[in-house]
């Protein structure tokens, strides 16, 4: 149970490939609240400072529950929602108080089976086909359209997506999206949690946070009418609505 506002942080762990500033919807949602908003390994402001892994990731989110003021809510999207179930599993901090876990997949879906089965360079090829319609104008818009970005936002989404070499961002989504996770070690698990998904997510995203859901005894799960996994911009006020409702009740 979540005390008071004013003894709280909010603690954000962000996506696949994207630094922390795919949060801007929620930073000024929530500019009330103590806010930390984490820059994994190899992404973003620290893509140079050290290869990603799981292992790297949640030491920093640990780091960062221990230097936060008061208690704890984590909140993650996408891999960032899977990290924060690896450091659950690895670590034991009673700060956390709450969790938040938007879009997250612990099915197998065909993308994940594409990583794990195709050749590199079949991979690298498809790849490389995305980053040369990034010169494209139009190709460009409608992108952004459908992730969401709004303009002042547009150079640090296209930065993301050119930054990375095939290989490298295989080795991340591998990393960060494929492993296993020991999922048997929430059955039960009493911590508050909001499990949110998106509609028109895929039928394993939503099956994802079915299972969550009925893993974590104390959860509540939300569908995001009319979403795909990039609700926390197209369909911010959903989300912010409800994870500050859930934060505070």
């Amino acid at each position: 149970m979540i005390t008071s506002k004013d003894n709280l942080t909010l603690i954000f762990v962000h996506a696949c490939g994207v630094g922390n500033w795919m949060w801007y919807k929620q930073k000024d949602y929530f500019s009330n609240f103590s806010c930390m908003f984490i820059e994994l390994p190899e992404h973003g402001d620290n893509y140079n400072i050290q290869p990603f892994s799981v292992k790297s990731a949640i030491k920093m989110i640990d780091k960062t529950v221990r230097s936060a003021s008061g208690e704890v809510v984590l909140i993650g999207h996408e891999m960032g929602a899977r990290l924060i179930l690896n450091y659950l599993a690895e670590y034991t901090n009673d700060k956390v108080k709450k969790i938040v876990l938007s879009s997250t997949m612990i099915k197998t879906v065909k993308e994940g089976l594409f990583h794990k089965i195709l050749p590199a360079k079949i991979i690298e090829k498809e790849f490389e086909k995305k980053n040369k319609n990034l010169q494209n104008i139009d190709f460009i818009k409608k992108t952004l359209d459908y992730y969401g970005v709004e303009e002042e936002y547009k150079d640090y989404y296209l930065n993301d997506m050119k930054r990375y070499k095939p290989r490298q961002l295989i080795k991340i989504i591998q990393e960060g999206l494929l492993k296993k996770l020991p999922l048997n070690l929430f059955i039960d698990n009493d911590i508050p949690a909001l499990i949110l998904v998106g509609e028109k997510e895929t039928n394993a995203n939503r099956l994802s946070a079915k299972l969550l859901s009925e893993y974590f005894s104390n959860s509540e799960l939300i569908i995001v009418d009319n979403s795909t996994d990039n609700h926390i911009r197209t369909n911010s006020m959903v989300f912010n609505d409800r994870v500050k409702n859930f934060i505070l009740t």
